[in-house]
């Protein structure tokens, strides 16, 4: 299984086949479990940890001590793995594996770009190269240029460079460039949030609107740019300073409000015998798509208009 990464879902629930299509995509390579399915990337680095969550179950195989079955496979207690899409022609064919939800540390990309020895191992040299595209893409002119500073990285600062081909390389520059060009670069605190004048034409009538609309601003700063599910515990929001016009009445009834509207949705999760309810940005009564971010390292507030809501 070398420069292949599995995502092996193990749980085959719609909440597994959302967070793998958000958080990494979906493969054009893909094969049916007995308990959920296998999708195959190209990949040299570290795999992210096992993903344990409410209906989600996902773990990750690469490198040669992984194993995995392969399309039409039987196990000894009779599963079957079948072709689900696609087929696996070479290592070359298969699109390449990202983490979206990839946190840069700061520090350390600095070290990485201006510390040019020991050289990036095998296995880092893609993490590597887009920590460098998230350094880069404020500052480029062009996607031909990003290409290429990207290109000089992998060649100096990278072990083996000749293993990463130059189409790796460039759809990684394409990718952060196709962010930039539609206005998706996220720069922190000093980033304008991207909430619609839809959404606000919808709370303006609606009585205790002027509360769901501070709710609606307080989420969109905290969850917007990460796209993750997320709790709303008035009791905890108050206790932090937060939102203190408004009393858990006013947040709990706001929140109704946000999903009534379509602007939030929810759905409910049960924790022992505890019921939950866990949130996402949503895109109003329109139904628009909301967008990812790219988190760079140094902001460019000409380039940093945050609009949708999920990664």
């Amino acid at each position: 299984m070398e420069g292949i990464l599995v995502v092996d879902i193990d749980t085959d629930t719609p909440e597994a086949r959302e967070y793998v299509r958000q958080r990494f995509g979906e493969s054009s390579v893909q094969v049916k479990s007995p308990r959920g399915a296998h999708h195959y990337f190209r990949f040299d680095g570290k795999p992210p940890a096992p993903v344990r969550l409410t209906n989600i179950a996902i773990d990750f195989k690469a490198g040669s001590q992984s194993l995995i079955a392969g399309p039409f496979a039987e196990r000894a207690d009779g599963g079957h793995y079948l072709p689900l899409q696609g087929r696996l022609d070479s290592v070359a064919s298969l699109p390449t594996f990202y983490d979206r939800d990839l946190e840069v540390d700061e520090t350390e990309v600095e070290v990485d770009v201006v510390n040019s020895c020991p050289k990036i191992r095998r296995g880092d040299r893609h993490r590597h190269l887009k920590k460098r595209g998230m350094q880069m893409i404020p500052v480029v002119q062009t996607e031909a240029e990003l290409f290429q500073e990207m290109l000089l990285y992998r060649d100096w600062e990278c072990e083996f460079p000749e293993e990463v081909p130059d189409s790796e390389v460039e759809a990684l520059a394409r990718w952060f460039w196709f962010k930039r060009c539609n206005n998706e670069i996220w720069s922190g605190r000093q980033s304008p949030m991207g909430m619609t004048r839809a959404s606000f034409d919808q709370l303006i009538n609606v009585k205790y609107g002027d509360q769901a609309w501070m709710l609606y601003s307080y989420v969109h700063s905290k969850h917007e740019h990460l796209g993750r599910e997320f709790v709303i515990v008035p009791e905890a929001i108050l206790a932090a300073g937060q939102l203190q016009a408004l009393s858990s009445k006013d947040i709990r009834r706001a929140a109704q409000i946000l999903v009534d509207q379509k602007l939030l949705w929810r759905r409910e999760v049960r924790d022992g015998f505890k019921r939950k309810y866990l949130y996402r940005i949503a895109g109003g009564r329109r139904g628009e798509r909301s967008v990812d971010y790219i988190n760079t390292q140094y902001g460019n507030t000409e380039l940093s208009v945050i609009k949708g809501g999920l990664a």
